[in-house]
């Protein structure tokens, strides 16, 4: 009897400092330490900002919150990364005929020959014109919904010493928060500015801010945003 009850105390015990480290390690997992970023090592990518996916009446439309609020912010995060000399990076779906792969074969119709919906030179294909980027402007093309992949977005990031990316564009539910995922895993250090980008309907944009929010990146608005950059600037 003596040692059964030693068992059983002993079993007690562990349960109870199983449950007291499980609770610790559930709260410090909840901790979020959220960074700031450096102008100086910050870039704007901006998601399919294109007439495919923003044109009223377009295949691709992407209704929420819809261009009278998209492209205003878009211009006053351009207009402020001009003004202080802070890259900002387009990125574009193109469909080429050598791409292929599953956005061709999942979905033909809109992708695929003869469709071939956004291929290079047709109008869906081109960036919006209130936002469209200038000449010298960093454009990059890609064929899938990772804005990296295939794509060289890591090397130019690289190569202009970015630990900050805060990122724009449509959809939210799609090539926007793929872009993010895959620039986490990456060690970049992401935002998505709530307020510049778009889907479907504004129950499934809100549904991706609250995941994304949860480790994969800052969510803030425009105003936001720019604010904290701004702090930054004035210390410097």
């Amino acid at each position: 009897m003596g040692t059964l009850k030693k068992v059983l105390i002993l079993i007690s015990t562990v349960i109870l400092f199983t449950i007291i480290f499980s609770g610790i390690g559930f709260t410090q997992g909840q901790k979020y330490i959220p960074y700031t970023a450096d102008p100086k090592r910050t870039a704007l990518i901006i998601i399919d900002m294109q007439y495919a996916n923003l044109e009223p009446g377009a295949l691709l439309q992407i209704p929420y919150p819809g261009l009278g609020v998209l492209i205003p912010n878009h211009q006053k995060l351009i207009s402020f990364f001009r003004k202080h000399r802070m890259p900002i990076i387009w990125v574009a779906g193109v469909n080429k005929a050598e791409s292929h792969g599953l956005m061709w074969t999942m979905f033909p119709t809109v992708f695929g020959a003869p469709t071939q919906y956004k291929a290079p030179g047709r109008h869906e294909t081109e960036i919006i014109k209130e936002i469209a980027p200038l000449p010298d402007d960093i454009v990059v093309w890609k064929n899938m919904f990772d804005a990296f992949w295939g794509t060289n977005l890591e090397s130019i990031l690289r190569t202009l010493d970015i630990e900050y990316t805060a990122f724009t564009g449509v959809s939210t539910t799609h090539c926007v928060s793929t872009a993010i995922r895959s620039a986490f895993h990456r060690q970049f250090k992401c935002y998505l500015i709530s307020d510049a980008t778009g889907a479907r309907t504004k129950e499934s944009t809100e549904h991706e801010f609250a995941v994304l929010r949860v480790g994969w990146a800052r969510v803030m608005n425009t105003d936001e945003f720019i604010s904290e950059l701004e702090t930054k600037l004035l210390r410097k």
